[in-house]
């Protein structure tokens, strides 16, 4: 009975075997080749200069403009800047200018802006991180667009306030009557014998 059931695996084994081997043999592909990552950007210096927004107001002192397109102009303007932002420098200041936006306002003739004409400046402006030293550092201003209109009035002096008027005096209160005195005479009172008595 061994027997006969050893035949009939053996049997079974000899089927499956051919059958195997007449499917066909998928080759294992190979593997992908790895990609190769783009190297990172090196990092900026840390005390890098980097730009930042430029606005300063001021007057006019002189200036060389020539038309570069429509409202545009290049040359220099010399102004007296009064007021800027990050530490910016004021006083008489030049800066050249290439194709920036120029605003004429009313009463400016663009051939020949008058001095002391109120001047706006727009820009960038290259500055160092805060943390960093600025010794030898000197800032680079870019002007974007100007603005130049007429000087503002001055403002009249104020008159002085005149000086209020003094007081007048309350009169003084009169003086009042002695009342007469209800004290008695040293002695007692006095009494006035009657008439016909």
């Amino acid at each position: 009975m061994r027997k006969i059931v050893a035949l009939i695996v053996l049997g079974a084994l000899a089927v499956a075997v051919p059958a195997r081997a007449d499917q066909p043999h998928h080759p294992t592909p190979p593997p992908k080749p790895a990609k190769p990552k783009p190297p990172k950007p090196p990092k900026p210096p840390r005390c890098a200069p980097h730009n930042a927004g430029y606005k300063a107001t001021g007057t006019l002192v002189a200036s060389s403009l020539a038309p570069a397109g429509h409202h545009r102009f290049s040359g220099t303007i010399e102004v007296d800047v009064t007021k800027a932002n990050h530490h910016a420098p004021t006083g008489v200041q030049t800066f050249t200018l290439s194709g920036a936006k120029v605003k004429f306002h009313r009463g400016i003739d663009p051939a020949a802006p008058a001095a002391g004409s109120r001047v706006g400046l727009h820009g960038k402006i290259t500055e160092l991180p805060k943390s960093c030293p600025a010794d030898g550092f000197t800032p680079a201003i870019t002007i974007a667009k100007v603005d130049i209109g007429p000087p503002r009035r001055p403002h009249p002096p104020r008159p002085p306030h005149p000086l209020h008027p003094a007081h007048p005096m309350h009169p003084a209160h009169p003086a009042h009557p002695s009342h007469p005195s209800h004290h008695h005479p040293p002695g007692g009172p006095q009494y006035e014998p009657a008439k016909g008595s």
